[in-house]
């Protein structure tokens, strides 16, 4: 957990240094509330993966495999057999936790984007309210809402499936365990004490796995909320603001001067907003354009 916050920590100084080395048209194409999100909630995820459900994963994987080593010493036929349906198992847990990875990617860009409303709706209340606009944020912040509501419950109807399905194959390992367990036992093959002791320790070791769950479900969630975070990190800008590169005066004095400037928005590619633009701003002039 030390290192989980220590990891964090840095994690989010590095997200506020690449946010603030990118060029001010990346801003342009980008949700600002959604941004600011990213730090708190999405890096607070990370953290939980890398921190006690860590910890919990290593302590429940060791506990199976001693439990599959015992099992084997004292009956590996029986163990073989209860091992058989395993391969089920892990493949229920494979497409439930790639699931659960996919639904909280979605489900973070949607609370990110309500986020974002939210954000821009009372930090310009004052337009907003002279607009008569309150209705309209409203609805648009209902509908994101409304979009993240049915990700949630999607993922909790398909958590619902996935671990009726895995209990439904603890529950049939038992009874094959059982009744090749007797099988054995009046082969003569196997001691009734060596029975319950490869069934108990392979069903420990069965319970530790299933008790992993959380913390895959844990690192599924903090696998996709990494994404955004290190989409950013990644991003190389077209502008380093930060860069000591190249010389800096030490004054400047004379004109400005633009020069057949063509520009628009980079959300807004095709709305030219200043076409073959001149200007030339003198030193010591006072200039106001409207």
């Amino acid at each position: 957990m030390v290192a989980a916050q220590r990891q964090t920590t840095a994690m989010r100084a590095r997200y506020f240094e690449a946010l603030m080395r990118q060029e001010m048209g990346w801003y342009d194409e980008q949700e600002t509330g959604a941004l600011t999100a990213r730090i708190d909630d999405d890096v607070s995820k990370i953290q939980e993966a890398l921190g006690d459900k860590l910890g919990s994963l290593i302590q429940f994987l060791s506990m199976f495999f001693a439990g599959m080593i015992v099992a084997f010493i004292y009956g590996w036929k029986l163990a073989l057999v209860i091992l058989s349906v395993t391969p089920l198992l892990v493949a229920v847990g494979f497409f439930f936790t790639k699931f659960m990875a996919t639904a909280a990617t979605q489900g973070q860009a949607s609370y990110a984007d309500a986020g974002s409303v939210a954000y821009e709706a009372i930090g310009l209340i004052r337009t907003v309210v002279s607009f008569g606009a309150q209705r309209l944020e409203l609805e648009r912040y209902n509908k994101l809402l409304d979009k993240a509501a049915l990700v949630g419950i999607r993922s909790g109807r398909f958590n619902g499936v996935g671990m009726g399905l895995a209990m439904l194959i603890m529950f049939c390992t038992y009874g094959l365990a059982f009744w090749y367990g007797s099988e054995l036992l009046r082969d003569g093959e196997i001691d009734p004490g060596d029975i319950t002791t490869v069934f108990f320790s392979v069903i420990m070791g069965a319970m530790a796995l299933g008790q992993a769950g959380p913390s895959m479900t844990s690192f599924a969630n903090g696998r996709g909320a990494a994404v955004g975070v290190f989409n950013v990190l990644d991003r190389k800008s077209k502008i380093d603001s930060l860069s000591e590169e190249g010389a800096v005066p030490e004054k400047v004095a004379g004109r400005i001067e633009f020069r057949n400037v063509t520009f628009a928005y980079p959300s807004r590619p095709s709305e030219i907003v200043l076409r073959n633009f001149n200007l030339v701003i003198n030193a010591g002039d006072t200039v106001a354009l409207v």
